[in-house]
């Protein structure tokens, strides 16, 4: 059952039927039943004598396993593409994003590259009026599936430049841009630079400064492209950095250009400034280290954390801050380490300094020098821990001290 890539994705269409939707079902089934791969493969085989069929189903399938991470158990009932589910919104940050359009009086909502409808699946939760434009013909049939129980939902498969924007020009209208930044096609797409995005920033920028309009960037856009009639907000979850997100018209925040938002325990967090904060000063090793959020680091707002913390910079330039008190609870933007020791920045001698603290695992973090983590790792060369004894893992930071290299030996607080 090989098939070529572009021939199975043509196939897939046919999971919008009903015997498309037959085989997910039998699949689901099988697979809740505890079947394994080569199981699912000789059941459907038997139960389906299209063999187009049981691979699109059984590439469903794993899509579908591949998108709890996004979508939680909403994924088993949603089609997905390869680069559609890469591309996708996580379905909280989505939700983040309907919101904030709910909160500026937005009630009608253009989402122009909606890929397969994760933004439009929360605009439409919302109860926002949605008109979904998606330029792949496949994509935009998923995205119609995932769709099809919100009325206030439609789905056109057209280019966007082709989009009539006038309908969307009042109060409580907005638009919605995810420009594509990899090539086209739904399986082994690649990145593509800033200045071959489709739609292109011309185009973009352009609505952004006519409209009502949230645009969706990748999370290491680069700051000096963005525009100054936007805000810029970088958005995270459990610190892993998502997306920046330009926001314009009414959905701009009056006297805002920068802000940091994250998730963590079940609940949004966000510091906005209207501008870059400068750096704290450079001050020497305290008892503690701090490590920003990125999206704090991106929205360039170090130096307002290092207030609230009473902390320095550990180094100029490195994103790392230091100070003799921990946070009384823990800061949703901070992660705080506890300095047990410092080391050269030798494998060895970060080694003797883990085994003497009878580490039996190390979490490897750099900023400001050239080492190589994963080489690092194997020169370690960590005894594994007994059976009977807790597994202690700690952390070490490959970095600068006031710009002379050292390995700090550190403990998550």
């Amino acid at each position: 059952m090989n098939f070529r890539a572009d021939q199975l994705l043509t196939s897939w269409s046919r999971l919008t039927t009903p015997l498309g939707h037959t085989a997910l079902q039998a699949a689901d089934s099988l697979v809740a039943g505890g079947a394994t791969p080569a199981d699912l493969q000789r059941e459907l085989r038997k139960s389906f004598s299209d063999p187009e069929l049981v691979a699109a189903t059984l590439a469903q399938q794993a899509l579908r396993t591949k998108a709890v991470a996004k979508f939680g158990q909403a994924a088993a009932q949603m089609l997905f593409t390869p680069t559609g589910l890469e591309q996708a919104t996580r379905f909280p940050v989505a939700q983040h994003h309907a919101t904030r359009f709910k909160a500026h009086g937005i009630t009608k909502v253009l989402d122009l590259g909606a890929g397969i409808g994760a933004e439009s699946l929360a605009f439409a939760q919302a109860g926002l009026q949605v008109t979904a434009v998606e330029i792949d013909e496949l994509t935009a049939t998923f995205a119609a599936h995932n769709l099809r129980e919100y009325p206030n939902a439609k789905v056109l498969c057209q280019n966007a430049l082709a989009v009539d924007l006038t309908e969307f020009n009042t109060a409580d209208s907005a638009i919605f841009i995810d420009p594509a930044r990899r090539t086209l096609g739904n399986r082994n797409s690649q990145r593509v630079s800033p200045s071959d995005y489709s739609p292109s920033l011309d185009f973009v920028f352009a609505v952004t400064a006519a409209h009502n309009t949230a645009v969706k960037l990748g999370p290491g856009f680069d700051r000096e492209l963005i525009p100054e009639h936007t805000e810029a907000e970088w958005v995270s979850i459990n610190s892993q950095a998502l997306e920046t997100l330009l926001w314009s018209g009414t959905l701009r925040t009056p006297n805002i250009t920068r802000r940091a938002t994250t998730f963590k325990d079940n609940q949004w967090q966000t510091i906005a400034a209207a501008a870059d904060a400068p750096d704290a000063a450079v001050r020497n090793l305290g008892s503690y280290i701090f490590e920003p959020d990125p999206t704090i680091i991106r929205a360039r707002q170090i130096g307002a954390i290092s207030a609230e913390l009473s902390a320095g910079m550990l180094s100029p330039d490195i994103a790392y801050l230091t100070g003799e008190t921990q946070p009384p609870t823990p800061h949703p933007f901070v992660a705080s380490f506890k300095v047990l020791d410092v080391t050269s920045l030798k494998p060895k001698a970060v080694r003797q300094a883990l085994l003497e603290r009878g580490a039996t695992s190390a979490e490897l973090k750099k900023r400001g020098v050239s080492a190589d983590l994963q080489e690092f790792r194997k020169a370690l060369k960590l005894p594994p821990a007994k059976k009977k004894d807790p597994r202690l893992e700690l952390t070490v930071f490959l970095t600068r001290i006031q710009d002379k290299h050292a390995a700090i030996i550190a403990a998550r607080v």
